[in-house]
């Protein structure tokens, strides 16, 4: 016996019972199905049940039902005119669960779907406080994305078979795609955009990118690739991948965007400059609204974007040239989630958003009516309201920010949240005092 057999032993032998029911279907699982350790049985049931009643969720979503042992746990759990959504997305098993949900005494808190979830859930008018994922393993990445569009503000998501057996562990074979589906799901990787790093221009917004920064990745599962217009070299990249802009190659890059369903191809201009002519047409080019295949930048020798990284005279085409040389980056890097820092990068956030698909975060650091004191200049304020009605979450540094950009904006108070800036600690050498 395993010591681990032991423990799980002990501890059943110290919650509640398992009721007839669950048992028989554990059972039946057991006898009449394939593969019947995918069941979540007692132990795993009553933890679920345990997070339902502390989450305490009107609405819950899972992905993968199986048998249906799970399912009945989280229904369980739920408070009077809750609901549990389940998908299976393997038709087979229907005549197996069906039965066992409808007869339980929870039947009417379930609401059980054939089908993949992925294609189903997004059309759904409901929001979902608690959410399980417990599906198809090489998916984990996509089911994490979708849900997090359906969650109310505040909701949580557990996670199945994150250690995988101590798969997870190991480096896995090119074609163990469970595992490596796993990782991916395990390992968070953020694909951010900012207009300055320190040690260059080592201001406001700088200074609260990098701590931001170096606090996802104090985060042992979560990695970091910044992107800045201009690199300078000798940037710290100790906790961060530092990209600048400036060293991308774009010239005769192809890239598809996954939301307008078309291919741009960035081609070289070297003798000739084509900016946008006014800010219609700029919001039509970081869009990706083109009415041809191609999206003309002037690019140097090596086939890559100068810019100069400043607040300078140019600053309007260096963050048009930056919102194109995003759509490179996103269509050659892996990442789960895209972090743009205040209006400079919203179009770089959006181009990244349309060419690959995933959720755009912004981080509002100050909008224009607090730099403006109210007079604000309607370009800034058009890219600001284009970045927060793009993105999938807001974050503002304050509350009086967040009640601006609901107000100002008209923007839904259900996805912006605040989070403050933190404070970096003293080392305790800082706090001696000299005598």
């Amino acid at each position: 016996m395993k010591h681990t057999d032991a423990i799980d032993g002990y501890i059943v032998s110290h919650i509640d019972k398992e009721s007839d029911y669950l048992k028989s279907l554990y059972r039946d699982t057991h006898v009449k199905l394939l593969r019947p350790r995918m069941a979540s049985g007692h132990l795993q049931g009553r933890m679920l049940k345990m997070f339902v009643r502390m989450i305490n969720p009107s609405q819950i979503l899972e992905i993968g039902t199986y048998s249906g042992y799970s399912a009945l746990c989280l229904a369980e759990g739920l408070k009077e005119g809750g609901m549990l959504h389940t998908f299976e997305i393997n038709d087979e098993q229907e005549d197996f669960t069906r039965p066992w949900l409808e007869n339980s005494p929870y039947g009417d808190k379930v609401k059980f779907y054939i089908g993949d979830a992925l294609e189903m859930v997004p059309s759904m008018d409901i929001v979902f406080d608690l959410a399980f994922i417990d599906g198809d393993k090489r998916k984990y990445v996509e089911y994490f994305e979708m849900v997090m569009s359906k969650l109310s503000t505040g909701g949580y998501i557990i996670a199945d078979n994150t250690l995988w057996d101590g798969h997870v562990l190991e480096e896995p074979h090119s074609n163990d795609y469970q595992t490596i589906g796993i990782k991916k799901f395990n390992d968070m990787r953020v694909l951010m955009f900012g207009w300055e790093f320190p040690p260059h221009i080592a201001g406001g917004l700088g200074t609260a990118s990098y701590g931001l920064t170096r606090g996802l990745a104090s985060q042992s599962d979560v990695k970091v690739l910044f992107v800045v217009p201009k690199a300078y070299g000798d940037e710290d990249q100790s906790v961060v991948s530092l990209i600048g802009a400036n060293t991308v190659p774009v010239a005769f890059k192809k890239v598809r965007f996954n939301y307008f369903m078309k291919e741009v191809e960035k081609i070289e201009v070297f003798s000739k400059l084509v900016p946008y002519t006014d800010p219609e047409d700029f919001w039509k080019i970081t869009r990706g609204e083109v009415s041809e295949t191609d999206v003309l930048v002037k690019t140097n020798k090596q086939g890559k974007v100068d810019f100069t990284g400043s607040y300078g005279a140019t600053l309007m085409d260096e963050i048009h040239k930056y919102s194109v040389v995003a759509q490179v980056i996103a269509s050659e890097q892996e990442f789960d989630i895209i972090h743009a820092h205040d209006w400079l990068a919203y179009p770089a956030g959006i181009a990244a958003k349309a060419v690959s698909g995933k959720p755009l975060v912004i981080h509002v650091h100050a909008t224009d009516f607090d730099r403006s004191g109210g007079n604000v200049n309607p370009v800034v304020y058009n890219m600001e309201k284009e970045g927060m009605d793009a993105a999938d979450k807001i974050i503002t540094v304050s509350n009086l920010t967040r009640d601006i950009v609901i107000s100002k904006y008209n923007i839904d108070p259900g996805k912006v949240e605040t989070v403050y800036n933190a404070v970096e600690p003293l080392h305790h050498s800082e706090l001696d005092i000299p005598e």
